[in-house]
């Protein structure tokens, strides 16, 4: 599984003072659909996730939302780690 080190999602975000100044989101790729559930227990571990979004057009691809602007960042961290 590789993700990116950017972590912004491909839709258009708005800019309110409530937004946190850091993203929440990370890409996550390279699996297969019938791995998505231990992807998401994999990602589990650095955070409470708050949403996921998988890819509406069968892509290998899913963007996972934390609550916290630092699980983002542990998740970032694991950049390049293939999951076994």
């Amino acid at each position: 599984i590789r993700y990116p080190s950017t972590s912004e999602p491909p839709q258009a975000t708005s800019s309110s003072s409530s937004t946190p100044s850091h993203s929440t989101s990370i890409y996550v790729f390279g699996f297969s659909s019938s791995t998505v559930s231990l992807v998401l227990s994999h990602f589990a571990q650095f955070g409470e996730i708050i949403s996921t979004t998988p890819s509406s057009e069968g892509g290998n691809w899913i963007i996972i939302t934390y609550a916290e602007n630092w699980s983002t960042t542990r998740a970032l961290r694991r950049n390049g780690e293939i999951l076994g």
